[in-house]
């Protein structure tokens, strides 16, 4: 029941003035309502947006008096603005019979929801009364059946201790049984593990003994057979430093031209002009890598252009140079091969010089580079391999004449070219004494191993 609202009432005494504050809320924008008290001096009537005639001042309001009831006042507010104050004065306010039956519907309604509330009260607790009766009821025969069930587990409890103590006394027996053989057996191990210690220590002093004697043995024979290794060894690398300079001269001059002497007389001058016996060629660019040289010939030198080619001959045509124009290769000319591993790059030159025994030279610039192989397909056109594609200039120059292969270790020759076979004959030689040498037990059973030593025999 939602409680009933009374404005307190200011009695009316002569001479007596009230000064009233009413705070209001405006529901959009509009509040109307009568003011609390009674008997409005409108002329002290004052709206504000703070308390005690504070803030704002709020002039657009009405007022209005009921006929009826000329002592109540009607106000009308129209503002935006939340809270309000209103503030006025009074000589007290009027008793009516408005407020007297205000007052008694207040008691009437308040008496019938009591006496309705009292009505639901002695239903609720008569119901409460026959649930209170019912649950007694079943407690008390959960109790009987409680305390039964209890009594039979006390029953079957005794009779399960007694069970148990008697298989308890049985286990305490079997066990001070079981201890007494499991201590007797300790006494008898403990007995023949101090006989077994005894006996192992006796063997492991007889072994220290035994393997110090050894070790000594060893140690001498070790020191004795590493001087006369070491002594084997340097008389092998003697023999090999002795022969080791003839070995590497045979080994370099593998491939030597019968035009050894036109080739040595090639230079560079510090113009950087490609210079040789009696003349030099003369280029805008360092090394003649152009297509645009100047030959100035020497003495005893014939310098010929042939097509693409400039043949330069010494006097009476015993010896000649053949040198290509330089061939520009462009990245775009190399093929990737990615058969081999690692994958490398490979281009196809034509050059035209009829001939085999040739010298190959790739520049980038001014810079002389160096391929992963250049193979010699035929008379007339090389492949470069490299394993990255590369812009650059070919020179090729050849002597227009075979160079002789020699494949034997006799020959004293010493502008012919000795065969790639005997080359790698020699190589295989030399690596197999770097690393050291297998002693036997002669000179003569000795046999190169890797960085180690072993005795055989």
């Amino acid at each position: 029941m939602e409680v009933s609202k009374f404005n307190e009432k200011l009695n009316k005494v002569d001479n007596n003035i009230y000064v009233i504050e009413e705070i209001v809320t405006p529901v959009k924008g509009i509040y109307e309502a009568e003011l609390i008290h009674d008997n409005a001096n409108l002329s002290t009537l004052n709206v504000y947006t703070g308390a005690k005639l504070t803030g704002d001042k709020i002039s657009n309001y009405s007022t209005s008096t009921p006929s009826l009831t000329p002592w109540k006042t009607i106000i009308k507010i129209f503002s935006d603005k939340s809270p309000l104050y209103i503030s006025y004065e009074t000589t007290g306010d009027q008793v009516e019979a408005e407020d007297i039956n205000n007052l008694q519907d207040a008691v009437v309604e308040t008496q019938e929801s009591l006496n309705s509330e009292i009505d639901r009260a002695i239903g609720a607790e008569n119901t409460l009364t026959t649930n209170l009766t019912n649950e007694v009821n079943r407690a008390t025969l959960a109790e009987n059946t409680l305390n039964n069930n209890l009594n039979s587990e006390i029953n079957r409890a005794k009779s399960a201790e007694s069970t148990l103590s008697t298989n308890l006394n049985s286990e305490i027996t079997r066990a001070k049984n079981s201890e007494s053989a499991l201590n007797d057996a300790l006494a008898a191990e403990v007995n023949r593990a101090k006989a077994s210690e005894n006996t192992l220590n006796d063997n492991i002093n007889e072994e220290k003994t035994r393997a110090a004697n050894a070790e000594k043995f060893l140690t001498d024979n070790l020191s004795s057979e590493v001087n006369r290794a070491k002594q084997t060894e340097d008389s092998i690398k003697s023999d090999i430093n002795a022969n080791r300079s003839n070995w590497n001269d045979a080994y370099n001059k593998r491939h030597v031209h019968n035009n050894k002497e036109i080739l040595d007389g090639l230079g560079k001058n510090v113009d950087g002009d490609l210079t040789f016996n009696g003349g030099k060629i003369v280029s805008t660019t360092v090394n003649g890598l152009t297509d645009d040289v100047t030959i100035q010939g020497g003495n005893n030198i014939t310098i010929v252009k042939e097509g693409n080619s400039i043949v330069v001959s010494a006097a009476g045509g015993q010896e000649k140079i053949v040198t290509n124009t330089p061939i520009s290769i462009l990245t775009t000319n190399w093929t990737l091969d990615t058969t081999v591993t690692p994958s490398r790059y490979n281009v196809t030159i034509q050059h035209n010089l009829n001939d085999s025994n040739i010298l190959v030279g790739v520049y980038n610039g001014t810079k002389m580079l160096e391929m992963v192989e250049v193979q010699i397909k035929d008379d007339n056109s090389i492949i470069l391999y490299n394993y990255e594609a590369i812009d650059c200039k070919v020179i090729i120059n050849s002597s227009g004449q075979p160079t002789e292969v020699i494949d034997n270790l006799d020959s004293s020759e010493s502008n012919k070219a000795l065969s790639a076979k005997q080359g790698k004959i020699l190589k295989e030689l030399i690596n197999s004494v770097e690393g050291g040498v297998l002693i036997g037990d002669t000179l003569a059973n000795a046999q190169p191993i890797s960085l180690f030593m072993k005795i055989i025999g």
